[in-house]
């Protein structure tokens, strides 16, 4: 008889362990799951941003452009050096300079004249 209560008690509290452990694992796995939705919402927040920032910087860039800068002062502007590209106008103390966003392939082209910036064009922005 006493065989059979400890048995019993034994059992009881073997059931009543395998059930909180399992409780706590399930909870571990829906915050595990719930922490993984979290991420992925924030992978793809982040990657939709950075898809919507490519065409505002490059449109950004064009829009702090000026009359009378350098190519210096359009380079500092632009993050890099522009591309020269031919000069449709013919004027040897004019040069057409090209900016391409790798992404978007928009593209700025600044025409200089004398070392002045005289004229900006866009094309392929979106």
């Amino acid at each position: 008889m006493k065989r059979k209560l400890l048995t019993l008690i034994l059992a009881g509290m073997l059931s009543i362990s395998a059930i909180a452990c399992g409780s706590s694992n399930s909870d571990a796995t829906e915050q595990s799951e719930s922490g993984t939705d979290a991420t992925e919402e924030s992978t793809d927040a982040e990657e939709e941003e950075a898809a919507e920032s490519s065409e505002p910087a490059i449109m950004e860039q064009y829009t702090q452009l000026e009359n009378g800068m350098s190519y210096d002062e359009v380079k500092e502007v632009m993050g890099a050096d522009g591309e020269e590209v031919e000069n449709e106008n013919g004027d040897a103390n004019s040069k057409v300079y090209q900016w391409t966003d790798k992404d978007t392939d928009a593209k700025i082209k600044v025409t200089f004249q004398d070392d002045k910036a005289v004229s900006f064009a866009q094309e392929d922005f979106e």
